[in-house]
């Protein structure tokens, strides 16, 4: 199964793009889920439809889904907040670190993403089809199985049997309401989902992220920043679909001066992206909606070929005996911070940080240096 998620600044027609591939790949054949992990409206009005819960059948082999969290997992979730606020007010824990897990944006959102497992293990879909939003808000939903299960790792014993009698003892020592037996069973299985989910998401072969630019220099930098965070993530893209590209059958006086622009821009795109393949869609000077209008653009993006194919893998994250290397486009060193906080390697991109916990096998984590070269960065450790 493969799973292609859609994101970009607004305004770049992420949408009708996103809409277009799942109408494509169906055209060719595979069972394709077209859903949303933002406003439903769009979608809605593209397709001329109501977009629900329940799986729907649009058109022979694309089918349409809201999907909804699960209230068993949103009632486990609310548990989860509670005992860590408790917590919080005992002084257990840090309050700071605390918040970030309590207040993480998106996780109601996120619980309906969970039902991409199941269709994955039923092997329900050839292809899932996800159009996002803003490349922060994809970010955060993408990056919530690592943050949570990161949390989870250190309030709770997750890598542990649950036992009623160290309940017991427990709260007598730190005077803490610690999860039941049957509590800590649900947190445990929350966890291995969310373990699972991450590595589908980052499965090279079967997740990629497509960002949707236009040939503006605001949104192909946007569209530069999208692709540094989603690498340091270590997450897929495998390519840039560059939206609203004038051409010349609609070429006049007024669009020469436009289309200069968009050449020069068009060009910086190939070459500051590359070795990604670059895909266009033309310009339209009429609203694109209803199947046949988008399955139209999905030719023209992708003309004969099979959109739902990887179209390029990207250096994946290593950890080696003394080395860590992430891939990390468009950023130079000055941009970059690096910490260290125990078995935690705290790295920042502006306003992006992502904690990667070093395996158990690290006795000693001392770095000795880092260096970032042709968009790689790599942290080196002190033998063991």
């Amino acid at each position: 199964m493969r799973i292609i998620l859609y994101t970009g600044k607004g305004g770049t027609g992420k949408t009708s793009v996103a809409a277009a591939t799942a109408i494509k790949c169906a055209g060719k054949g595979k069972k394709t889920l077209l859903t949303s992990m933002g406003l439903l409206s769009e979608l809605e009005d593209l397709l001329d439809i109501k977009m629900t819960s329940k799986i729907y059948e649009v058109s022979d082999n694309l089918w349409v889904q809201n999907p909804t969290a699960s209230s068993y997992m949103e009632n486990v979730w609310v548990k989860i907040q509670e005992y860590i606020q408790n917590f919080v007010k005992l002084k257990a824990i840090d309050e700071i670190s605390a918040e970030e897990l309590i207040t993480l944006p998106g996780v109601e959102r996120f619980f309906s993403f969970l039902k991409i497992l199941d269709y994955y293990k039923e092997k329900s879909f050839d292809v899932i089809i996800i159009d996002c939003t803003s490349i922060k808000e994809t970010l955060t939903l993408l990056s919530i199985p690592e943050i949570i299960g990161y949390w989870l790792e250190r309030f709770f014993p997750v890598h542990e049997k649950p036992s009623n009698k160290a309940n017991v003892i427990t709260e007598a020592l730190i005077g803490a309401i610690v999860p039941s037996y049957e509590m800590l069973k649900e947190i445990e299985k929350l966890y291995q989902l969310l373990g699972k989910l991450k590595s589908l998401l980052f499965d090279r072969q079967t997740t990629s992220i497509r960002i949707v630019t236009t040939p503006e220099k605001s949104a192909i930098r946007e569209a530069q920043r999208s692709f540094t965070y989603l690498s340091l993530y270590n997450f897929n893209v495998d390519t840039i679909i560059v939206n609203k590209v004038i051409t010349d059958n609609i070429l006049d006086g007024c669009f020469q001066s436009f289309m200069d622009i968009q050449k020069a821009n068009n060009r910086m795109i190939k070459e500051s992206f590359s070795p990604l393949p670059v895909y266009y869609a033309p310009f339209e000077q009429t609203d694109v909606e209803g199947i046949d209008m988008l399955c139209s653009l999905g030719s023209r993006v992708f003309e004969n070929e099979d959109p739902s194919e990887v179209k390029h893998v990207i250096q994946a994250q290593s950890l080696e005996k003394s080395k860590l290397t992430l891939y990390i486009p468009f950023i130079d060193a000055q941009g970059l911070n690096l910490e260290q906080k125990g078995k935690d390697i705290i790295i920042k991109v502006g306003t992006i940080k992502r904690i990667i916990t070093m395996p158990k096998f690290f006795k000693s984590l001392e770095i000795l240096g880092a260096k970032l070269k042709n968009d790689v960065l790599e942290i080196s450790f002190k033998e063991q």
